[in-house]
């Protein structure tokens, strides 16, 4: 334009001062005086620039939740940022869309970047399976939801670790973005074996006669002879224990509980047979230290007044003693087989006659 010219034309056409264009040539300006004189100018080469865009740099697009990811242009002065911010740098910690506008320093365009999308990730807590009680003398096995990696409390990494020992558990899991999350505390706790007992209804009887045995402190038992309810009747002297699963799915024992069944031990003396001569008499004995009573028989035959702990038999047969103990039970001693031996004749006869004088 010229401050002294009185009128305008422009190659565009255009008379006025001055012009804006946004096409890409050569443009003149031709002026004139008020004496109708023109002259026209140089002509000036509008070159139209296509600035580069921007580009968004970061180190990555994906972060873990409580992390922030720096961004910055690629060129140019940072006009403004998407979020309001005229900073040359700003952080992002959550989802969110990006944009940035700069000053190109070459053609003094402000031009924008293209969109950059980032993305938080937020693990999901893993958990932990497997329970958090064991019996005494095992284990429990914990596993971990699925993850791309693990550590647990102990330092283990695999998905399922094994527990011998009571304590607070917990699992750290990697994602596939490397992304780590924790669970929850899992306290494990060694449960306690039930307490087992045994009770009798007698604590002896007599042979022939039962004990009614009872269990308890379980929900499910065994006993040592194969039984598998909480009470059993036994006819035979001996120790009988229990083995029970408690509420808790923990085993325990009882202690052996003796049932006495038993009566009063007999022996005799003689035992067995005996050969008794002719006319003679032997002292049966009775061996039976809790013994109160005694009844002696004879081929099966009770023996009138034989109640002593000893009977002296002259007669042959089978004898044997019934002894009853204090508790009211009985024995029978084994069978006694006396015979009776026939006494031997003696004889003898002279092989020579003599005379024998009288005081010789």
């Amino acid at each position: 334009s010229s401050i002294t010219a009185s009128a305008y034309l422009w190659s565009t056409g255009q008379t006025t001062s001055s012009i804006s264009v946004s096409t890409p040539g050569e443009y003149i300006l031709t002026i004139f005086d008020a004496s109708g004189c023109s002259a026209a100018s140089a002509p000036v080469n509008v070159i139209q620039r296509n600035p580069v865009p921007p580009t968004i740099l970061a180190d990555r697009t994906v972060f873990c939740a409580g992390d922030s990811v720096l961004l910055h242009a690629s060129s140019g002065s940072v006009v403004e940022w998407s979020n309001g911010s005229f900073d040359s740098t700003i952080y992002i910690s959550d989802n969110t869309t990006v944009t940035v506008s700069v000053l190109e320093s070459i053609t003094g365009c402000i031009v924008n970047s293209l969109p950059v999308s980032f993305y938080k990730v937020i693990p999901m807590e893993p958990v932990i399976s497997g329970g958090a009680g064991f019996c005494p003398g095992d284990s429990i096995i914990l596993t971990s939801s699925a993850a791309a990696s693990y550590l647990w409390t102990g330092g283990e990494t695999t998905a399922s670790i094994t527990v011998y020992t009571s304590g607070d558990y917990q699992v750290t899991i990697t994602d596939s973005a490397g992304c780590t999350a924790s669970s929850a505390l899992l306290n494990v706790t060694q449960l306690k074996s039930p307490l087992i007992t045994i009770s009798g209804n007698a604590t002896h009887v007599c042979p022939g006669q039962t004990i009614q045995l009872t269990a308890s402190g379980g929900v499910s038992y065994t006993w040592s002879t194969g039984a598998t309810t909480s009470v059993i009747t036994v006819n035979a002297a001996g120790d009988y224990s229990v083995t029970a699963t408690g509420a808790n799915g923990c085993k325990g024992s009882s202690t052996p509980y003796y049932a006495d069944i038993t009566g009063p031990e007999v022996t005799t003396t003689p035992s067995g047979s005996y050969f008794l001569c002719t006319g003679k008499r032997v002292n049966l004995v009775a061996n039976a230290p809790t013994a109160t009573l005694y009844q002696w028989f004879r081929n099966n035959n009770a023996i009138s007044n034989a109640t002593a702990s000893s009977y002296s038999a002259g007669s042959g047969g089978t004898y044997k003693v019934r002894v009853t103990d204090a508790s009211g039970c009985t024995t029978f001693s084994a069978n006694l087989v006396i015979t009776i031996a026939t006494a031997p004749t003696a004889s003898f006869t002279v092989s020579n006659q003599f005379d024998v004088c009288a005081d010789s």
